[in-house]
C-alpha cells in the first residue's frame, strides 16, 4: 500500500524550539533515545506530511501533528538513510519520547490478534526510527515465524528464517534471540 507524502515548508508558528510542541512527558529516564531535550526545528528542512487514506489532495487547514509525525515515521521507515531521516527521527523522539514502548506494545497486540501484516507495518516503522534495534529485529522474527506457522506459506518461512539470521548475527548476541 503506497503511502502519500507531501513536503511542506515549516510554518512560522512552528519555528523555534520543540518546547512549543504538544509532547508527552515521561519520568522513567530509561529511554536512551529521549535525550534530545534541546531539539530545535530547522525551518530549512521541509516537513513530510502523510495524506490520510481516502483524501484526494492535501488540505493545509486539516494539518495535524499526527499527519506530520506519520509522514516523518514513514520517510524514516522507507529509507532510514534518507537525507533528513535522522532529523525526522530526532523530531519524533522530541514530540513522542515514549514511541518505542507505544509502537512495540501495539505491534505485540496486533500479532497476538493475528493481524500480522499490521504488526509488521508497525515494526517496519519502528525499525526506521531505531535502525538495527535488537528488540525490533527479535519482534519482527517472532511475528514472521508466527505468521508462517498460521498461514503455512513457504516464502513466509524463508522470510522468517532471514529475520532470525539477522537476530542471531547481532553483536553482542541477544540472549532472548538464542531461545
Amino acid at each position: 500500500m503506497p503511502s502519500r507524502i507531501v513536503f511542506l515548508s515549516v510554518p512560522e508558528s512552528l519555528r523555534g524550539k520543540i518546547d512549543a510542541l504538544p509532547h508527552h512527558h515521561h519520568d522513567d529516564g530509561e529511554n536512551e533515545f529521549s535525550h534530545e531535550n534541546e531539539f530545535s526545528i530547522d525551518p530549512a528542512i521541509p516537513l513530510p506530511v502523510e495524506i490520510p487514506e481516502g483524501e484526494e489532495k492535501f488540505d493545509p487547514a486539516e494539518l495535524s501533528w499526527e499527519m506530520i509525525l506519520s509522514g516523518m515515521i514513514r520517510v524514516a521507515a522507507v529509507d532510514p538513510e534518507a537525507l533528513n531521516a535522522d532529523y525526522y527521527r530526532r523530531f519524533v523522539f522530541a514530540v513522542r519520547p515514549d514511541i518505542f514502548q507505544e509502537f512495540t506494545g501495539a505491534a505485540v497486540i496486533k500479532a497476538a490478534n493475528g493481524e500480522f501484516d499490521m504488526a509488521l507495518d508497525i515494526l517496519a516503522s519502528l525499525e526506521g526510527l531505531f535502525p538495527g534495534s535488537p528488540a525490533v529485529l527479535l519482534n519482527r522474527a517472532l511475528t514472521l515465524e508466527e505468521k508462517a506457522r498460521k498461514e503455512g506459506a513457504e516464502e513466509l518461512y524463508d522470510e522468517a528464517e532471514k529475520a532470525w539470521e539477522r537476530v542471531l548475527a547481532l553483536s553482542p548476541p541477544l540472549s532472548e534471540g538464542l531461545f
